[in-house]
């Protein structure tokens, strides 16, 4: 498995690269698009269910909520899976639009679906890391 930061650098990089593209979007999906992607690569990424990544440190005392997902789901399992993936999304995604749909600014769809992608982009990016370095190993 690559080190935290090789994953961090792969996110920033990817980040970079697709910027431009929500921006042609417009300017509220690519706000949305950049907090799902700022999330997704830095609260919501795949090793959360290692007792000790990184990521779950970045949740200070709030990654108690996540104790019992790396109690019992093993390492590069169901988080590693579009289960997993689907988990994280609605978890991030639900809680939020509803908050704005009760307040009278239900979210547009194009604007939900850039923050879903935000999420997932950067997930995949980990869990594709992860194979290839993997890979890597197992030829060596």
């Amino acid at each position: 498995m690559p080190a935290e930061r090789v994953h961090l650098l792969a996110a920033v990089a990817m980040a970079a690269y697709l910027l431009p593209w929500a921006l042609k979007a417009g300017l509220a999906p690519a706000i949305a698009f950049s907090a799902g992607y700022l999330l997704g690569a830095l609260f919501l990424c795949p090793d959360l269910d290692l007792e000790r990544s990184a990521c779950l440190r970045r949740w200070g005392r709030l990654g108690g909520f996540w104790r019992a997902w790396w109690r019992h789901v093993p390492h590069r399992g169901m988080s590693h899976s579009p289960a997993g993936l689907l988990v994280y999304v609605v978890l991030a995604t639900l809680p939020p639009a509803a908050v704005l749909t009760l307040a009278g600014y239900p979210p547009e769809p194009r604007v939900l679906g850039a923050y879903v992608a935000g999420i997932a982009i950067p997930h995949q990016l980990h869990v594709l890391l992860d194979e290839l370095w993997s890979a890597l190993k197992r030829a060596a």
